[in-house]
């Protein structure tokens, strides 16, 4: 009798734990593309939706992507509502909810990408703005279904790069560019240098001349008297400046906040 009660113990046990992983499961959003300011027809947020699922499934389901729209806020700020909508709405992959999710706000014409958890390793504040600066004139022309699908295959080539590289697209790369740069010019000016002395080296009949006089015909020039004369002056004055503020400098990474549920999360957004 013991034993059967053990047997039905261990049944009950293992059917709760099957229960509560399959709840978990579950909880995540499978709604990537929610679209309540109805700007896509049935058929763009359908293809949005499977383009964004084929994303994840390629990326083994370690970062989520989601794109909202709504008209208006309800008094938030675009990144309090994104943050949000993020955190109260089952979104993100993995023990750290990662992904990223693009708001969009109809009555303000305003965006915001909120990252969580690897995404905001993954999303940098520089990968951020490579992400807008393909989408966001697609929403100031109208062409939404455009904007969020350049949204989306921005976000996979920006995962691509990180797990290619071990390291998330970031300010560094200008200054490899900005190396490489230095390197091709002293390379250029080193080869030039060598080709003029080269050249130089051939002109053995030249030889350098202390005056004019072997240039002048004996005789053919003369100078009676000379004057100098005092004619005019002009004097320019340029106002130097200094400023105190910021050099632009960035150190890379990407800046966090925290939302209304405790939970850090990157971002930037803007207006369109």
């Amino acid at each position: 009798m013991n034993m059967l009660k053990k047997v039905l113990s261990f049944i009950s046990a293992a059917v709760v734990l099957l229960t509560v992983t399959s709840m978990t499961a579950y909880a995540e959003n499978s709604d990537k593309v929610v679209d309540n300011a109805d700007i896509l027809t049935d058929s763009e947020e359908a293809e949005l939706e499977d383009m964004i699922l084929d994303i994840i499934e390629k990326h083994g389901r370690k970062y989520d992507i989601a794109v909202v729209t709504t008209y208006g806020t309800n008094g938030k700020s675009i990144e309090a509502f994104a943050d949000d909508y993020y955190d109260y709405n089952g979104y993100g992959y993995g023990s750290k909810n990662s992904g990223i999710i693009l708001a969009i706000d109809m009555e303000e014409r305003a965006y915001h990408m909120s990252t969580c958890g690897e995404g905001i390793t993954v999303f940098t504040d520089y990968g951020l703005e490579r992400l807008d600066s393909n989408f966001v004139s697609f929403l100031s022309s109208g062409d939404y279904s455009d904007a969020f699908r350049s949204f989306a295959d921005e976000s996979d080539e920006l995962i691509d790069y990180y797990e290619s590289n071990g390291k998330p697209y970031d300010i560094y790369r200008k200054k490899h560019y900005v190396l490489y740069f230095m390197i091709a010019l002293a390379a250029g000016l080193i080869i030039a240098a060598t080709v003029c002395g080269m050249m130089s080296s051939q002109l053995k009949s030249v030889n350098m001349q202390t005056q004019a006089e072997n240039y002048i015909r004996q005789g053919s020039f003369r100078v009676t008297g000379g004057t100098d004369k005092f004619l005019y002056s002009n004097v320019t004055k340029t106002r130097v400046s200094s400023s105190s503020g910021s050099s632009g400098h960035r150190s890379g990474g990407s800046s966090t906040h925290s939302s209304s549920s405790g939970s850090s999360h990157g971002g930037h957004g803007g207006h369109f």
